[in-house]
Formats: C-alpha cells, sequence, structure tokens
C-alpha cells in the first residue's frame, strides 16, 4: 500500500480484508493493528515495490516508475484533479494495471468494496513487462515517451 502524505487518516477503514492477502505499509504510512497488515521500516522502497504481487496507491510519476522498473502489478484510486494524472493513468492501462472504481466521495465501505474488486482482478492478470536496467536517464526518458509529460 503506497499513498504517501495522501493523507488516508482511517486507511484501516478502507482496506478491505482479502482471504490470502497481507497488505505491507511503509513509512510515511502509520502502522495498522490489523492481521492482515504488516509494517515494514528499513527496506528500500523499490525493494517492497519488486516484493508485492499488486501495489495500491494514488496515480503518479514514481510509483509508475517503481511497478515498470519491477514489472508490478498495480491498482490505483483515482487521484481527482491532479494534473498529470490523465497522462499517467492512461499509460497504467496501457501495461493492464486497474482503477478501483471509486465515486469522487466515495466512503470507506465502497473503497473497501472498489479495492477487493480491483486486487482481485488484478492478482489474476498476466505480470506487466519490466523496465531493464537501473539508469536513472533511461527511465525519465521512459516517463516522458509513454506519459507525454
Amino acid at each position: 500500500v503506497s499513498f504517501g502524505g495522501f493523507g488516508l487518516d482511517d486507511l484501516g477503514a478502507r482496506l478491505p480484508h482479502i482471504p490470502g492477502v497481507t497488505w505491507l505499509l511503509a513509512p510515511p504510512l502509520s502502522p495498522l493493528d490489523r492481521p492482515d497488515c504488516r509494517f515494514v521500516a528499513g527496506v528500500p522502497y523499490p525493494a517492497l515495490v519488486a516484493a508485492a504481487d499488486v501495489v495500491v496507491t494514488k496515480p503518479g510519476y514514481g510509483i509508475l516508475a517503481e511497478t515498470g522498473r519491477a514489472g508490478t502489478k498495480l491498482v490505483w484510486v483515482p487521484r481527482g484533479a491532479f494534473p498529470e494524472a490523465r497522462a499517467i493513468t492512461a499509460e497504467l492501462s496501457r501495461r493492464g494495471d486497474r482503477c478501483a472504481d471509486l465515486p469522487e466521495e466515495a466512503s470507506a465501505a465502497q473503497w473497501r468494496v472498489a479495492l477487493a474488486a480491483a486486487v482481485r482482478a488484478r492478482l489474476a492478470d498476466p505480470v506487466p513487462a519490466h523496465l531493464a536496467g537501473n539508469d536513472a536517464a533511461a527511465l525519465a526518458d521512459w516517463l516522458v515517451t509513454r506519459t507525454g509529460s
């Protein structure tokens, strides 16, 4: 689960309980007192992304780059008026990633239902191709080419 400073104070109420799924949370998110959640501190973020079966997040350049590099599946929640969201989500869709179908002012219950459906579906999908190498310049070129930003 990767929301950074997105301000999800009630994340524990929004995450669904999905049999067989363990949610990994890392700083700056806070730990959740749930048996299906693990808080991981001190592990580099790229390693967590690479180890995940699917990342649940908001669309952003950083997570697009990290999941692209690792070949990790992704489910995103709408980000509202973020200017680059349209370009980023177009690329995520092209990769086969899925949007959790949420109304603009979704309740915690609506989040749970939408996330559960999107995560289950994305877990069943094939793994996306990953970007080769660790070259920051090549990754930046890829982001600009793919998102047009």
